[in-house]
């Protein structure tokens, strides 16, 4: 089946899940790709058959690999690698299999386990926006009144309690207007 830029998500979710069903996601940040895949199914109202995702940074970890960080493009030069075009989801994929290869045989040769994990799937979705709540705002220093020396308290001294409006004001160097 082929499918053309601009597909949605839901024309192509059965065909895609035909090639997921019964096998591992392995994917650098393997969490990140996880989610967008599990929210996508969600949006679609269906469920992705994935069940066990390993991550190729989670992997580099057990492996202890000297590698500076942990980009793709690290991994990829520790095994020789040539990556053509960094974020480009083919160039990616081919790059990701070529790395994972020698990672797998490292892990078997050393008996390191490989870490594997759950793909649990989105148990709460919603179409509409999300409204996120503000907390109380910080207010900055100049909108501050400066505190009767009487109602001060060292922030050092053990033991002091701060009453009043230095109290309300969080600090013993102002109080809010």
């Amino acid at each position: 089946m082929t499918y053309w830029r601009g597909s949605l998500f839901q024309d192509v979710a059965a065909e895609f899940a035909s090639r997921l069903e019964g096998r591992v996601l392995v994917a650098h940040n393997a969490v990140f790709d996880w989610q967008m895949i599990a929210r996508e199914y969600a949006r679609a109202r269906g469920e992705a058959p994935v069940k066990q995702r390993l991550c190729t940074i989670a992997l580099a970890k057990e492996l202890r690999l000297p590698l500076p960080n942990h980009k793709l493009e690290s991994l990829a030069a520790h095994y020789g690698v040539v990556q053509q075009r960094a974020h480009h989801a083919l160039d990616d994929a081919r790059v990701l299999a070529e790395a994972f290869r020698p990672s797998l045989r490292a892990a078997a040769a050393g008996g390191v386990r490989l870490p594997l994990h759950e793909c649990l799937p989105l148990t709460e979705w919603t179409d509409r926006p999300r409204v996120v709540q503000q907390g109380p705002r910080r207010l900055p220093a100049d909108e501050l009144a400066p505190v009767p020396q009487a109602a001060r308290v060292p922030v050092s001294q053990p033991g002091a309690v701060r009453t009043g409006r230095a109290a309300q004001a969080g600090h013993a160097g102002g109080v809010l207007r």
